[in-house]
């Protein structure tokens, strides 16, 4: 009769048969080295010293374009604070005129208004002239 064993998973056959090389972080620091000793690829032992300037060009790019964003961010927070600053204004102008033009438009406010500028109200009747339409 046979013997009951273990089934081996895919991993386990294939971790078996080769043995995995374990990578320390120096050594990939190593592999990213911007100098490396021969103009190499970026496949092989580093960055060749020929990538520098296009990496350059995009950091600078990228650079660019995080200060772009941040502009336009600024400049949105700052418009939608001053809309909401010229609402306020907007609706308490509206107020104001409200009440003066109530309250001004009184004859009492009038005749008082003219009197700080040396003007009397005349209490007399009005006058009318009449102008007759014959021509002599």
């Amino acid at each position: 009769m046979a013997e009951n064993t273990y089934r081996k998973t895919n991993n386990e056959t294939k971790n078996s048969g080769e043995k995995k090389e374990k990578i320390s972080i120096f050594e990939l620091l190593k592999k990213i080295s911007f100098f490396p000793k021969n103009n190499t690829s970026i496949n092989e032992k580093g960055i060749s010293p020929k990538y520098i300037p296009y990496i350059l060009f995009w950091a600078a790019l990228a650079l660019i374009y995080i200060s772009n964003a941040h502009q336009g961010e600024k400049a949105v927070r700052q418009t939608t604070k001053l809309e909401a600053e010229v609402e306020n204004l907007r609706a308490d102008y509206i107020t104001l005129k409200a009440a003066y033009d109530a309250f001004a438009g009184k004859q009492s406010e009038i005749v008082k208004s003219a009197d700080t500028l040396g003007l009397v109200n005349d209490k007399e009747k009005v006058k009318r002239i009449l102008i007759s339409n014959e021509k002599k």
